[in-house]
């Protein structure tokens, strides 16, 4: 069976908050992105022993660093690099083995791109083996690799056990806007993932847009995700990222939840979609169990 965690700042920026909501839903990692308004990458040797002092006491472990190692264009490369070096220490310091990266804003093709995200995962990797890292590439709809294929495609490149996936299917389903199911992209990098992100999305009927949905209201079909995973033995973490806020709040909160700005009924948002993941998830298994 997998492992259950949220990312905290989708619940709330005061980290013991988002700790005690992972404890009343009984679950067994947090995953940090930012935390006291401070980005993952900038939390000092104080922040990292508070950090500890809130999860003492708790079955609780960081389930991963979520870095914006390569949300960036090429030119900052050197910028990130210092970036995924500085979270690479957290992830440690934390006892944490994971830490989630990207490639680049998209612009182009992935086979445009690939010789330049070789070159530059080579020197992040370098970067990862002194401490064990593992480094989890998330396929995200506004950098180079949004699709499970694509993603698929670049770490069989790469070829190294500490480059893995974090299969966001709904990442894959804004990329491919809601055209098909989840199972295309996650059949062809299934063999990849060691990290996993579950929020909900649908294509508004009257504009075409794709937009965030309470999770297993939407169209990317979490209930069949969930199964697949059930059924193909994954044991690592499933990570909320909620994304979803009521409509009565601003258009631009309901885009672009979590992190500093944006926390306005971000627990009220995860907790009803933590609620529905976790339903689906007993759902699933009762029924895999039968």
């Amino acid at each position: 069976m997998f492992k259950l965690s949220v990312i905290t700042d989708e619940v709330s920026q005061d980290f013991e908050k988002a700790v005690a909501f992972a404890e009343e839903f009984g679950l067994d990692g947090v995953e940090l992105r930012s935390v006291w308004d401070t980005p993952v990458e900038k939390l000092t040797k104080q922040h990292i022993d508070d950090i500890r002092r809130v999860l003492s006491g708790t079955r609780l472990v960081v389930s991963a660093i979520a870095s914006p190692f390569l949300k960036c264009h090429p030119d900052e490369v050197d910028d990130h690099l210092r970036i995924l070096g500085r979270c690479i220490e957290i992830a440690e310091h934390l006892g944490c083995d994971t830490v989630r990266t990207f490639t680049f804003w998209r612009n182009g093709s992935l086979e445009e791109r690939m010789d330049l995200l070789l070159r530059t995962y080579d020197k992040a990797l370098f970067l990862a083996q002194r401490l064990g890292i593992r480094l989890v590439v998330e396929n995200e709809d506004a950098c180079t690799i949004g699709t499970g294929e694509e993603l698929a495609a670049f770490l069989a490149k790469i070829d190294s056990p500490l480059a893995r996936a974090c299969w966001d299917p709904q990442n894959d389903f804004y990329r491919t806007r809601g055209q098909r199911d989840f199972r295309v992209g996650y059949e062809a990098v299934k063999p990849y993932v060691a990290h996993v992100h579950i929020k909900d999305a649908r294509v508004n009927p009257e504009t075409g847009e794709v937009e965030h949905a309470i999770v297993g209201e939407g169209g990317v079909n979490i209930e069949g995700q969930i199964r697949a995973l059930l059924r193909d033995g994954y044991r690592g973490f499933v990570s909320l990222e909620t994304h979803w806020r009521p409509e009565e709040l601003p258009e631009d909160v309901r885009r672009q939840p979590g992190g500093s700005g944006f926390s306005e009924k971000a627990e009220y948002a995860s907790r009803i979609c933590m609620t529905r993941l976790k339903d689906i998830v007993q759902k699933v298994a009762s029924e895999e169990a039968a």
